[in-house]
Order: C-alpha cells, then sequence, then structure tokens
C-alpha cells in the first residue's frame, strides 16, 4: 500500500511538471504572443570610448609568507 502511494505522488508530480513545460507552448500558439517576422536590427547612434582613470593602477602588494611554511598554512587576513 505504501508503494501505491508513493507511485501516485510520483506520478502526480510528473504529471504536473509536464504541464508545466507543456502550457507555455500552448499559449504561444496565439496570434497576439507572437514575435513580428519582421525584426528591426538595433542602431548604433554613436561610440564614445570611455575616458581613463586619473589614479594609476598599482600592482597588487604581495603576501608575506613565513619561510618553512607552505601556502597552506597562511596567517588569517
Amino acid at each position: 500500500m505504501e508503494t501505491l502511494a508513493v507511485n501516485v505522488i510520483i506520478g502526480f508530480w510528473l504529471v504536473l511538471f509536464a504541464a508545466m513545460a507543456i502550457f507555455p507552448f500552448a499559449i504561444e500558439r496565439k496570434q497576439g504572443s507572437r514575435t513580428p517576422l519582421d525584426l528591426v536590427d538595433d542602431q548604433i547612434i554613436s561610440i564614445v570610448p570611455v575616458a581613463d582613470d586619473a589614479a594609476p593602477r598599482r600592482p597588487p602588494a604581495p603576501m608575506a609568507t613565513i619561510p618553512g611554511r607552505g601556502p597552506d598554512q597562511r596567517d588569517a587576513a
């Protein structure tokens, strides 16, 4: 009896998810929700380069390591 109940619940979920997968295709057949056949491409109006930052870029600070300790034994930040 327990097996039957579990199978019914699994079957219900399968039918529910199948319906949720098929439902968008069913409502897409309406004429109002279709995309037009003649799509217009976007037009580029202008291209303006972005100015560089005023502050110079610095390389990242090196991590201090203690000789004899591996990288997995570093001090916490």
